[in-house]
C-alpha cells in the first residue's frame, strides 16, 4: 500500500531567500516591533506596580506570567507573518504556472461566478473587473461575444468537461476584436471549479 505524501507550504520557506527568482516580498513596517516594545514596557510597569502593591512574590508571579503570555503572543505573530510571506510566494508561483502559454486565465464556479483572474486578464477586460458581480455571462457580454459563442461557452461550463470553445472577443481598452480559443479544464479538487484559459 502506497503511503500518501503531504508537502507543507512552510517546507519551501527557504525559497524566499532567493533574490534572483523575481519574487518581491511585501515590505514590513516597524509598527509591529514598536507595538511589541510598548506592550512589553507596559507589562513590566504593571508587574512592577503589582510587586509594590502586594509587597510579596505575588507581584513577581504576575509579572512573570504576563511576560510569558507576551512572549507566546509575539512568537505567534511572527509565525503568522512568515506564513503570509510564504503564501504570497506560493500564490505568485502557482499563478505563473497556470498562466503559461495562454493570454489570460480565470477560475470559474459551475454557477458561473468568476472567482479568480490573473493580471493579463485584468488588462484585457478592465470593464469586467470593475463590475460588482462577476459572472462568465457578463464577461462575454461586455467583451462583445455573439449569442452563439456565449451559449457555447456557458454550455461548456455547465457540462464540466474538458473542452474548447472558439469565440471572438473585444480585448483591452480599445476593444480590439480577436479570435480566442477558450480552454475549459475542470479542477479535480476542490470540485465545482473550472479553469478557463484564453489562447
Amino acid at each position: 500500500m502506497t503511503k500518501n505524501l503531504h508537502v507543507r507550504v512552510s517546507d519551501h520557506a527557504n525559497l524566499l531567500m532567493d533574490k534572483d527568482n523575481g519574487f518581491y516580498a511585501r515590505k514590513r513596517t516597524p509598527i509591529e516591533q514598536i507595538i511589541f516594545v510598548l506592550s512589553f514596557m507596559g507589562f513590566v510597569g504593571l508587574g512592577t506596580a503589582a510587586i509594590v502593591y502586594y509587597d510579596s512574590l505575588t507581584g513577581v508571579y504576575i509579572c512573570g506570567t504576563l511576560g510569558a503570555v507576551l512572549f507566546v503572543v509575539g512568537k505567534q505573530v511572527e509565525v503568522i507573518k512568515s506564513l503570509l510571506h510564504v503564501s504570497d510566494f506560493m500564490n505568485a508561483l502557482f499563478s505563473s504556472v497556470v498562466a503559461k502559454k495562454s493570454k489570460f486565465t480565470a477560475i470559474v464556479k459551475l454557477s458561473g461566478d468568476v472567482v479568480y483572474f490573473n493580471r493579463p486578464f485584468q488588462e484585457l477586460f478592465p470593464q469586467f473587473v470593475a463590475q460588482d458581480k462577476r459572472k462568465l455571462e457578463t464577461l462575454l457580454a461586455l467583451a462583445g461575444a455573439s449569442i452563439e459563442h456565449t451559449g457555447a461557452a456557458l454550455t461548456a461550463l455547465s457540462n464540466n468537461q474538458e473542452t474548447r470553445v472558439n469565440v471572438i472577443l473585444n480585448l483591452g481598452n480599445h476593444k480590439t476584436a480577436e479570435p480566442i480559443s477558450l480552454s475549459f479544464e475542470p479542477i479535480e479538487r476542490p470540485t465545482g471549479f473550472v479553469l478557463i484559459r484564453g489562447e
